[in-house]
């Protein structure tokens, strides 16, 4: 009877284990990629994105606005958690970071919220996020910029 008791919790429990892992993998790989590079928004596909799953014209409104100012800027992600913003009048600061399950990249730039965007997809030539789940934002998709 012992040893069945133990069995089934060692079924139970043994998928969990595995999850772990994983996600730190995951968490790293995405965090190398986007330290790795100075990233710029691609415009074109964060509107293809809002299009499929918003149609709040607020926040398209946010957005395009938000792509306007950017126009010859970009980001770099510090290893050590901050953000640049690097516009050609201004520099931005805030802070970025993964969820340990590697579900969302968290976002904020100094004087507003924390953001998290759920990750759709990403590869060292992208970085897809979705709109965040309070739509306090839009979805933003990062390629790498020309220096």
């Amino acid at each position: 009877m012992f040893s069945m008791r133990i069995i089934i919790l060692i079924a139970v429990f043994l998928p969990f284990v595995g999850c772990a892992p994983k996600a730190a993998k995951n968490t790293e790989k995405l965090s190398e990629i986007l330290t790795h590079k100075r990233w710029k928004y691609d415009g074109e596909t964060m509107q293809e994105i809002l299009a499929i799953n918003n149609q709040d014209g607020k926040i398209e409104q946010r957005m395009k606005r938000n792509i306007s100012q950017m126009e010859g800027g970009h980001f770099i992600f510090n290893p050590d958690g901050r953000l640049q913003i690097l516009l050609p009048k201004i520099n931005i600061r805030g802070d970025w970071s993964i969820d340990a399950d590697g579900s969302h990249l968290n976002l904020k730039v100094d004087g507003s919220i924390n953001v998290k965007h759920p990750i759709i997809e990403y590869n060292d030539q992208m970085i897809k996020l979705d709109i965040d789940s309070k739509g306090t934002s839009f979805p933003r998709v990062f390629v790498p910029a020309e220096i």
